[in-house]
């Protein structure tokens, strides 16, 4: 079981609210996919969470949306040497964390909303099909209370639809059934990260420095970050520790697609 703890009643949420009222547990998960728009978004919001279940036996799976092409802050850069860039960094920080495999699907960075949504549905429920995980971890689209960028948004919009109902259906891209030798799967669970609405966290203390070491292999996004990644990633970690009695947390919305009857 991962670590859970209800929130203390001393803590700023109130045993009474209806938020503490849904926190949930469930078992250490036999696999997890997580689906990403950017480069140093799994290192940056759930690594944490990965690392803990991958070093209790959790097999996890990486799919990168985009190509990371528009991230420099230096006007002129070269498109595609900052993707490679990029993609280095990735496979060195998913090294770190103890990802199996990494995936890059190589759309254009910040222009996922103007993508063809039936291919990039197609691409992830591919991805779906061939790790089969029981859990999914994504970005999540219906943040009202926080800015979000539009290629998120979009990877976890277009994550939950393809999460339910559509990759576990044989007549949904039945070429992929049918040409590819994949099967329909559904997966138990999605968790969103960034989420203003959350109902699970986990204490990430013990692997705070291993999401260090590996949100610092993006060098090329450290201009991002005020004060260098790493006091960046504790303060955010020790932030949401804080409202659960923790010194570093991680907490996401888990949403059940497997009904109990």
């Amino acid at each position: 079981m991962p670590e859970y703890q209800q929130p203390p009643k001393s803590n700023k949420i109130s045993p009474n609210s209806p938020i503490h009222s849904h926190f949930i547990e469930f078992p250490v998960p036999a696999s997890v996919l997580v689906i990403v728009a950017h480069a140093d978004d799994m290192d940056f919001y759930c690594s944490g969470l990965l690392a803990k279940w991958i070093k209790q036996g959790t097999e996890v799976n990486l799919v990168v949306v985009t190509s990371g092409d528009k991230g420099s802050n230096v006007f002129g850069t070269d498109p595609q040497r900052l993707v490679l860039t990029r993609e280095q960094e990735q496979l060195a920080s998913a090294k770190i964390v103890g990802i199996q495999e990494v995936v890059f699907l190589h759309y254009p960075d910040g222009e996922l909303v103007f993508a063809n949504k039936r291919n990039l549905q197609s691409d992830i429920v591919r991805q779906i099909r061939r790790f089969k995980p029981e859990i999914l971890v994504t970005h999540d689209p219906m943040t009202r209370l926080k800015r979000v960028h539009s290629d998120h948004r979009t990877v976890g919009e277009v994550v939950r639809d393809a999460a339910f109902p559509i990759s576990e259906i044989c007549n949904c891209y039945p070429e992929q059934i049918n040409l590819e030798g994949l099967e329909t799967w559904q997966a138990h669970r999605l968790m969103y990260f960034d989420t203003d609405l959350p109902n699970y966290f986990v204490d990430i203390q013990e692997v705070l420095q291993t999401k260090i070491k590996a949100i610092s292999q993006h060098c090329s996004q450290e201009y991002i970050f005020t004060g260098g990644s790493a006091s960046c990633i504790t303060n955010r970690a020790s932030k949401i520790g804080a409202k659960y009695g923790l010194e570093a947390a991680e907490e996401y919305l888990v949403i059940n697609l497997v009904e109990s009857h």
